[in-house]
C-alpha cells in the first residue's frame, strides 16, 4: 500500500509535534468524559462533537457495524456546505464498499485516506455510497469525494465501526502526527464503547429480566386465551394489551400478514380511537408501504425506531396511519406523536408473520436498546402464540365444517341450534327452523354415482 501522503503544494501543515501534543492532551481529557457516558447514543454524540471541536474538522460522523454487515450512522456533529444534513444523518456505508476502500486507501497506521480523484470513485458501488461534500477551505488533495476513515477495532481485532471526519478546517490533509492523534482518539472511543456496552449489559440484565417477566405474564394470558373459547383475534388483542400494559406504551396496533393476500391488516389495537381503529382495519397495506417506517438507518436490533427529527413520512402513509395529536409542552428529545417503534414478528421459516407497532411510551422517552431487546424477545413469544392460535382456529374450523361443501356440519348445527333456542327463550320470542331437501337426490346417486352426487351438493 502507498504511504499516507502530505499535500503536494501550498502552505505547510500547521500541526507541529507540539500542536499534536496539545490535541492529544485534549483527546485524553475527553476520554474521561467518554467513559462516563451513560449509553451508546450519548457516547457517540460526544465522540463526533469532540472530533470537530478538538481535531479541527467541520464535520464528523460515527457509524457502527450492524448484523447486516453494513455501517449505519449513529451520530453526527457539525455540517458541510452544499450537503443535505438528512443524507448524512441517515448515511449507510455498505460493508463491501468499506472493504473495497480499504484495498485502495493510502494508510498511516490504521487511518485510511482515499483521495477524491482516486479511480475507485468511478466504480458504481463506490460512487453510489460516497456522499460528495463541499469543503469549507478547498485544497488540491481534498476534493468533494475525499474520504478519511478511522476504523474502530475491538479487542478481538474486529472492525465494529468507523469514524469519518470530513472537511478539515485548514483545508489540508492530516499529517503523520495528526494521524497518530486520530488513531489514538479512535482507540479510546472504542474502549469507551466497550465500557458503555458492558454497563448497558449489566443494566439490561436487570431490566430485561423484569420486562420479560411482566411481558411474559401478558403473553401467558394471551396463550391461555388461545385455549378453549378464544381464537386468533382474542390472542392478538391480548398481545396488544400486554404491549400497552407490561411494555409501558400508551398505544399499540398489531398487524398480521394475510396467509393468502400477503397484505398487512390491523387485527387488534389498544389506545387507538374507535374511528382510527375502524379505518386501520379496513385499509390493508403491504410491507412495501411500511418501508418508510422500516428503513435500514432506523434499525435497532431487529426493530425499527422512527424518529421524526431524522426521517419523514410520505403523506400517502400518514393518511392510513393513526397519529395522535401533538402533546402540549413537547420539547426536543421527548417522544413525539409522529415517532413510532415497529417490532416484527417472524414465523418459523423467517418470514414476517406480522408487525407490532407501538407509540406513546408512558415515560415520554425513547426506548433504550435493552428495552427494545426485551420487546423483541416478547415478539418471538407472540409469534409462537399467533401460530398456535391459527392452528387452533384451523382445527376448530375443521371440526365444525363439512369438508365437501364448506358449510357448518352437524356438530356446528347442534351447537348453534341450542344457542338460538336458549336465546329465544330468554327473549320470549318465536323461533322458526327451515328444512330444505333436494328432490330425487337418491336417484342422482344411484344413476350417476356418488361423485356426481357430491358435485350436485357443492353446486347447490
Amino acid at each position: 500500500m502507498p504511504i499516507f501522503k502530505a499535500p503536494l503544494a501550498g502552505p505547510p501543515a500547521p500541526t507541529t509535534l507540539g500542536g499534536a501534543a496539545e490535541q492529544l492532551r485534549a483527546v485524553l481529557a475527553v476520554s474521561r468524559a467518554l467513559t462516563r457516558a451513560e449509553d451508546e447514543d450519548e457516547l457517540l454524540r460526544l465522540v463526533t462533537r469532540s472530533a470537530c471541536e478538538h481535531l479541527g474538522f467541520g464535520f464528523c460522523l460515527v457509524a457502527l457495524r450492524e448484523p447486516d454487515g453494513d455501517f449505519h450512522t449513529r451520530a453526527t456533529a457539525g455540517s458541510v456546505r452544499g450537503t443535505d444534513p438528512e443524507s448524512l444523518r441517515s448515511y449507510v456505508m455498505p460493508g463491501p464498499v468499506f472493504e473495497r476502500l480499504t484495498q485502495v486507501a493510502q494508510r498511516l497506521g490504521s487511518v485510511l485516506w482515499v483521495p477524491g480523484d482516486d479511480p475507485v470513485h468511478e466504480e458504481s458501488a463506490v460512487a453510489q455510497a460516497i456522499v460528495k461534500t463541499e469543503p469549507t477551505t478547498p485544497w488540491r488533495d481534498w476534493l468533494p469525494a475525499s474520504v478519511l476513515l478511522v476504523p474502530l477495532v475491538d479487542p478481538e481485532g474486529e472492525v465494529v465501526g468507523l469514524l469519518n471526519p470530513d472537511d478539515p478546517l485548514d483545508g489540508l490533509l492530516p499529517g503523520p502526527d495528526q494521524a497518530v492523534v486520530l488513531e489514538t482518539f479512535a482507540h479510546l472511543a472504542t474502549i469507551a464503547l466497550e465500557v458503555v456496552r458492558a454497563r448497558a449489559l449489566e443494566r439490561a440484565r436487570i431490566h430485561i429480566l423484569d420486562a420479560q417477566r411482566r411481558q411474559l405474564e401478558g403473553l401467558l394470558e394471551a396463550s391461555a386465551a388461545v385455549k378453549g373459547r378464544l381464537g386468533l383475534d382474542d390472542v392478538l388483542l391480548e398481545i396488544a394489551r400486554a404491549m400497552t400494559g407490561a411494555a409501558g406504551f400508551g398505544r399499540a396496533a398489531v398487524y398480521l400478514v394475510g396467509t393468502t393476500t400477503g397484505q398487512l391488516t390491523v387485527r387488534a389495537t389498544v389506545g387507538v380511537p374507535a374511528a382510527d381503529d375502524a379505518r386501520l382495519r379496513s385499509t390493508p397495506v403491504t410491507l412495501a408501504d411500511f418501508a418508510a417506517l422500516m428503513r435500514p438507518a432506523m434499525r435497532i436490533g431487529r426493530s425499527y425506531l422512527f424518529d421524526h427529527r431524522r426521517f419523514s413520512l410520505p403523506q400517502s402513509l400518514l393518511d392510513v396511519l393513526s397519529v395522535p395529536r401533538d402533546p402540549p409542552g413537547w420539547t426536543d428529545g421527548q417522544w413525539h406523536p409522529l415517532d413510532s417503534l415497529t417490532v416484527p414478528m417472524y414465523g418459523p421459516e423467517g418470514a414476517v408473520l406480522g408487525l407490532i407497532s407501538v407509540d406513546e411510551p408512558m415515560d415520554g422517552r425513547f426506548p433504550r436498546r435493552e428495552h427494545i431487546t426485551a420487546l423483541e424477545f416478547f415478539a418471538d413469544q407472540c409469534a409462537v402464540a399467533v401460530n398456535q392460535a391459527r392452528r387452533h382456529d384451523e382445527l376448530r374450523a375443521l371440526a365444525l365444517t363439512d369438508p365437501l361443501t364448506g358449510l357448518p356440519n352437524r356438530r356446528a348445527f347442534t351447537a348453534s341450534l341450542a344457542n338460538e333456542v336458549e336465546a329465544a327463550r330468554r327473549r320470549g320470542s318465536p323461533l322458526a327452523l327451515l328444512f330444505i331437501d333436494l328432490d330425487h337426490f337418491k336417484d342422482v346417486n344411484d344413476s350417476f354415482g356418488h361423485a356426481v352426487g357430491d358435485r350436485v351438493l357443492t353446486t347447490i
